[in-house]
């Protein structure tokens, strides 16, 4: 992706404030990578994988309802916390859906950017504005390695 599109559809996405994880694929997006599905599109489109417990109308609450159907659980803030992952969905101001960021056992981020690459990125914010909005709901769930303890 050429550095001025970047700056246009993220605009703090710039400089070392990301790093590149994977090349492009369209085999999988944001949401599938949270789950951890390199295979799969999942989207409430009728092209994506999808389970209809959740609805099939684009707002960021029924992303939230799909996720819990994986086990997610909504909490309050990103705080890195002992034995869960934890995942911001974000959306647009009128509540649909735009994006959800992993986060990393050191606090940073991971996101797949659509059909474009996976990169790791030290803030949340990085991301927000531009085409993503802002990140709006929080969840965790528990994860089977344990990090040790500081």
């Amino acid at each position: 992706m050429s550095l001025r599109r970047r700056e246009v559809i993220w605009p703090k996405l710039r400089g070392d404030s990301f790093q590149k994880t994977s090349d492009p694929t369209n085999s999988y997006n944001c949401v599938a990578f949270a789950l951890g599905d390199t295979q799969n599109w999942h989207d409430d489109t009728r092209y994506g994988k999808w389970d209809d417990r959740a609805p099939r109308d684009g707002k960021v609450e029924s992303y939230a309802k799909y996720f819990q159907l994986f086990g997610f659980v909504t909490c309050e803030e990103p705080v890195v916390e002992n034995g869960f992952e934890k995942i911001a969905l974000f959306a647009t101001a009128d509540g649909e859906f735009t994006h959800v960021a992993i986060q990393m056992s050191d606090g940073t981020w991971k996101s797949k950017l659509g059909s474009l690459e996976d990169i790791s990125h030290a803030e949340l914010t990085s991301i927000s504005e531009g085409d993503y909005g802002t990140p709006r709901i929080f969840m965790k769930r528990e994860t089977a390695i344990q990090l040790s303890a500081p």
